[in-house]
């Protein structure tokens, strides 16, 4: 019998979060976010493990079947995604010091292509899933 659970993500999920979350759109992360010195995986466990927003463990959720990570996906509201900037802002300069006027202007331009999100609008986002079940 299998055991599913859904859950608030924890840092030490990286290890198997990260490649879903990067699942969930690879071109466009690594357009993002990938350099000549770094993979886009590289910085979204970056991200993932620390106190980040968009793309931290504080924003994720993991599906757990039999303890074992098979798909995880943010969820956040409209209202969050200003705070999301000023904190992914700070972080990729953290990461990519002076190479991060390049990643964000490469992350404005993703984003402008994304309709924003009203208020009080529940949205899902980054959802990956390994496959199985």
């Amino acid at each position: 019998m299998s055991n599913i659970v859904i859950g608030p993500s924890l840092p030490e999920d990286a290890a198997l979060a990260v490649p879903l979350i990067y699942s969930s759109g690879s071109a466009a992360f690594d357009y993002v976010f990938k350099t000549h010195k770094f993979s886009a995986k590289y910085f979204l466990n970056y991200a993932f493990v620390r106190h980040a927003r968009a793309f931290s463990f504080e924003n994720h959720h993991s599906v757990l079947l039999n303890d074992k990570v098979v798909g995880v996906g943010a969820i956040f509201t409209g209202d969050q995604t200003l705070g999301f900037t000023y904190y992914d802002v700070k972080k990729i300069i953290g990461f990519y010091t002076w190479g991060a006027l390049g990643i964000i202007k490469r992350g404005l331009a993703i984003e402008g292509l994304i309709k924003p999100r009203k208020k009080a609008e529940v949205s899902l986002d980054t959802f990956g899933n390994t496959g199985i079940g």
